[in-house]
């Protein structure tokens, strides 16, 4: 019995992404799982593609079908994303005790072990990481002091006074999205298209993709290895610095 990871996990951001709603998901029957995991392991779904159209027939959830069934396969194919982070193992179920690990060709494997024992900070990134920070000691205050109350009556009033029928239609920009720093992301937006920065450049800029950067940074600081290196590559033309994290053993 086995089974495929490799390619599932773009594959099914990609369907997840198309029938996004705003209710529960309707594909998470634990009946229907059920039955995606024996069809796995009986080799009934020869792809992908067969795993996601019965998953839509039966309305079950084809990742947590996939799940499901990796503790119960002899054979199971995954990508080195997965094969070489811990995390990804101990999320998947895979264990690699008492198993073999068969690596097929190793095309680009010594670039894929790099980037993900690696992690680059940009001073984007540290600056945007220092305002978040500090935003936190205000939330505080205003949750003591009903200040998003108080905003938002101010915001209602100023809306209306600035209200007029003659001025062509502008985007309004409210007080607590002005003190939630959005007016800088609305500034960047250019006003005759309507169209904003590069998705790129508008990640550098986001909390989400900063505390990421600077997480999986310290959790590189923080393992444990006896014979290990810390290099840090600082580029020329960007301002940033890639720290790369070098041991003797991929697998613990």
């Amino acid at each position: 019995m086995g089974f495929w990871i490799s390619g599932f996990l773009d594959f099914l951001e990609w369907e997840c992404a198309k029938s996004s709603c705003g209710k529960s998901c309707p594909f998470t029957r634990s009946d229907a799982i059920e039955d995606l995991c024996d069809g796995l392991l009986a080799n009934k779904l020869s792809g992908i593609a067969d795993l996601a159209d019965n998953g839509k027939k039966i309305s079950g959830c084809p990742y947590f079908g996939t799940r499901k069934a990796v503790p119960y396969s002899q054979l199971i194919m995954c990508p080195y994303q997965v094969l070489l982070q811990e995390d990804a193992r101990k999320a998947w179920g895979l264990d690699l005790r008492d198993n073999v690990v068969v690596i097929d060709e190793a095309h680009n494997l010594l670039e894929i072990i790099t980037n993900s024992h690696s992690a680059t900070l940009s001073v984007n990134a540290l600056q945007n990481i220092r305002r978040v920070l500090k935003l936190f000691d205000l939330l505080e205050y205003i949750e003591q002091s009903h200040l998003i109350a108080k905003l938002t009556k101010f915001s209602k009033r100023l809306e209306k006074e600035n209200q007029n029928p003659k001025d062509e239609p502008v985007r309004y920009v409210s007080g607590v999205e002005r003190l939630m720093g959005v007016r800088d992301v609305v500034a960047s937006e250019d006003p005759k298209t309507n169209k904003s920065p590069a998705r790129t450049e508008r990640e550098e800029s986001t909390a989400a993709f900063a505390f990421h950067s600077l997480k999986r940074f310290l959790d590189l600081l923080t393992l444990r290895y006896v014979d290990s290196r810390i290099i840090i590559e600082c580029s020329s033309e960007k301002i940033n610095a890639r720290y790369h994290y070098l041991f003797s053993l991929i697998f613990k």
